[in-house]
This record gives C-alpha cells, structure tokens and sequence, in this order.
C-alpha cells in the first residue's frame, strides 16, 4: 500500500513537500484529541455512538447482502520477502496477534522529505529484516539479536546525489536480495554481507517493487516498460514497452504472476496480461470509472497499488473509482463499482474488502459484489485527508492503520471496530507480518515492532 497514495509525481517535489506538510499540520492540530498508543489511556480511546458516514463525493452505495463470511484458514508464516507477500499479491490469513503491543522501534535511515520519498515496507528472510530509506541505504538486522545491524551499504550510481531520490524496493530469494531505487538502477546484493553482485541500469526511474519468479526479475519503470532481468547475471532478457502515462499518484506498485502470465498494472488505469515470453498481449482492460471522469482526482486514473489474484479473478482498484473483478483467462470483467481507492482490496475469504477515498472500509462479495458493509473510519469530515492504507487479515480480525498511524482492529463478520491504537507517526507505507510480528514502516524510517 503497501507507500502509497500521497502525492502527484506531475506537479513536482515541492507540492509532495507541500501535501507532507499539510498532512503533519493536520495531525498535530487533532493529535490532542487522543491518546497516545505508547501512553496508558486505550480504555477511553474508542469513540461511544453510531459512526456516521461524512463523506459523499462517490455514488451512493448501501450494504445490501446477508451472506455469511467465510474465512480463509489461519496460516503462519515465518517470511516476508516480497512486497505483496507472494507472487499473486494475495493476503493470507495471518495467524498473530490482532490486538499488537508495541515492543520496540528501529531507525533504518533517512525519512521522506521534499527531497526523497520512503515507498518500501521491510521484508522478512531466513530470520534477515530488511529495509531500504529515502536515500536508497539498504541495511539488514539478525531478529534473534534484537534488530542488531548486519550490515548497511549505500546505493549511489556514478553522480547520483543520495540526497535526491524517490523510494526504492526490495524482494528476496535465496541468498539475493534484489534492490530497485528511484535513481533507475537494480541491484542484486549478496542477503548476507550486502556485497553487491551486479547492477542493471534502466536510465529511468522505477516506479515498482521488484518481482522475482524463477530467474527473472520483473521490474515496472515509470514510462510503463516492464523490464525483464536475469536474476543469475543482471542482464536483460526482455523489454515490455506499454503506453507512457502523463501524470500518477506516486506510488511504487508491482506485477503479479500465475498461469504462464504477468499482470502489468499501468498508470495510465489500465491493466495487461503478458505472456512470460514478453511478446504476447493476452488481453488488456482500463480500470476507469467514466461518470466520474472528470473530477481531478479521477483524471490521475493509476491502477492503486497493485492487482490481486485469486482462485481465477483479478481484482484491481484505481483511483478513478473503480473497483472490479475479471476473469484472469479472459480478461472479461465480471463485476465493478464506483470506489475510489489507493490501495489494493485484500481478500478475506469470500469477500474482499477494500478502503475508499472516503475514509470507508467495504466489505464486497467476490462473486456477486454485494456489499456486506460499509465502515467509516474517520470520525469528521477534518479528516477528508486521511487515507487508509491496505488492510491484514490476522487471526480472523482485519488490522488497518491510515496515514497518521491509526490502527484499528475491525470485526470482518460484523463491520465494527474492536480496538484503536495511536502511533503518533505518520505513515504511508502498508504494514507486513511475520512470525507473529507485525513491521509498521513510518514516514521518518522508523520501523515499528509490534506483537
């Protein structure tokens, strides 16, 4: 959402500093309203009464399906090494603790600024976190020895001022720890020293996480070229080149993989399915919401975050307001609603549920998108500027944090909130989980440990 939504690549750095800003003013005017997650008043932290809906600017929608929640299993997982956990971008069940106690915090480098933006959760290998800051410093820390620091390495490309640049991404798989930087260079490091292996440089900025299926590394840059790159030597074996998008959300995203076939979400709101040898377009759809077309919001029409798949549908949000399910083979859309969103719907069994624009979270049947509930999560239309970032299932419960560090446990079946948590931070990165530990990425490179 995982970092996401938060400002507009085509205005320039200083309107993100500008946004960042805001958002930060914004929360220190409300941060006296609450208390705080490290403090020992959570008794009297949820708001008493009926949450009423604020925000009215999508089509009117209402709950209106009975059909019962049936969860996925509970699964555990001792790994975090891809973005979107695994090769589908698909959410597990998680299991762990759904009311998570703060622990510890570790700094890992440098925070956003008008001068770089953080974009990359850590990810989780072999016992291994690791992280990469603002200024492409990737470090790892041994979790056995309390966080203790590994090693650091500073990525800087020939003259490339580390002071200037935009998020970054990492993915890991035996022993190679792939590293994307906003500088258009890729990496592989050795995961155990943080010796560098080879570099591949695309001459463009990146735009996505890293992706690694088999040998190839799937990296998406920002004229929508998806390049495909050895993993073994750091050569390419193919070039996508899609349709160049004029502006976006600045957001990093990432491929997803099954079947034979590559899920390319574009920013220009549409969607390709490539066969894995690069050249063969499957199908393509555009994720635009046409009676909404208009607004300003929804003329930045990128694919949120990044596209899901599950049991043979994709489901794809867009921040034009659209969220759909398509047949994967196909490409045919089986469903669609008006809901704009920045990050992708997580799938709770038969259901997904997704965040608005609108400060709601919704519950929709995957096959008929019937709408089980809608929750608001801001408290007054002052928070028109609070998002939500993508959602974890952990032990049943739905855990969601927004951008100025709310999380809150929700009740999937029901639709209402069960506990509320304040980390005084601000964050635009969504949270992962492993062996039970859930990793919250803040906007000043912060990684918070919560159990």
């Amino acid at each position: 959402m995982q970092g996401l939504y938060k400002l507009l690549l085509g205005f320039g750095k200083n309107i993100v500093f500008f946004y960042k800003s805001f958002f930060i003013i914004v929360y220190v005017l409300l941060a006296g309203c609450s208390s705080s997650f490290l403090g020992e008043k959570e008794d009297d932290i949820i708001l008493h009464g009926k949450r009423e809906r604020v925000l009215f600017n999508h089509e009117e929608l209402e709950s209106n399906t009975t059909v019962a929640l049936k969860l996925s299993k509970l699964t555990s997982n001792s790994q975090w090494q891809q973005t979107s956990f695994n090769l589908s971008n698909n959410l597990n069940n998680f299991e762990g603790n759904s009311k998570p106690q703060y622990v510890t915090r570790l700094s890992i480098g440098a925070g956003s600024s008008n001068n770089g933006t953080l974009t990359a959760p850590p990810i989780i290998a072999d016992g291994v976190l690791y992280a990469v800051d603002a200024r492409a410093k990737v470090s790892a820390y041994d979790i056995s020895q309390g966080y203790k620091k590994i090693f650091s390495v500073q990525l800087q490309f020939k003259n490339e001022n580390i002071e200037e640049g935009y998020g970054g991404g990492l993915a890991y798989h035996k022993g190679n720890l792939i590293v994307t930087t906003g500088y258009g260079v890729v990496y592989n490091l050795d995961a155990k020293n943080g010796q560098q292996k080879w570099y591949n440089y695309l001459k463009r900025p990146i735009r996505s996480h890293p992706k690694i299926f088999n040998n190839n590394v799937f990296v998406l840059d920002t004229d929508n070229t998806l390049h495909n790159i050895s993993l073994k030597t750091g050569d390419h074996k193919w070039r996508y080149e899609g349709i160049p998008g004029t502006t976006g959300v600045l957001s990093s995203s990432q491929v997803a993989v099954a079947n034979n076939t590559i899920f390319i979400p574009l920013n220009t709101g549409e969607v390709v399915a490539l066969d894995m040898d690069g050249k063969t377009i499957k199908w393509s759809v555009a994720l635009i919401d046409y009676n909404n077309a208009n607004t300003a919001d929804t003329r930045i029409n990128e694919v949120s975050d990044t596209v899901v798949l599950h049991k043979g549908k994709m489901f794809a949000s867009s921040n034009s307001g659209f969220l759909g399910a398509f047949d994967m083979k196909t490409g045919e859309q089986i469903w669609s609603l008006p809901i704009k969103s920045i990050s992708a719907p997580t799938v709770i069994g038969n259901y997904i549920v997704s965040s608005s624009f609108e400060g709601e979270l919704l519950a929709v049947n995957i096959n008929s998108a019937k709408i089980k509930w809608i929750l608001p999560l801001n408290d007054s239309a002052d928070d028109a500027n609070v998002r939500w970032l993508r959602p974890l299932m952990i032990d049943n419960k739905l855990v969601v944090i927004s951008t100025q560090g709310v999380i809150l446990t929700i009740d999937p079946e029901l639709g209402s909130i069960i506990k509320r948590y304040e980390l005084n931070e601000d964050v635009f990165i969504s949270p992962v989980i492993a062996d039970n530990t859930l990793y919250v990425m803040t906007d000043d490179a912060e990684v918070f440990i919560l159990k």
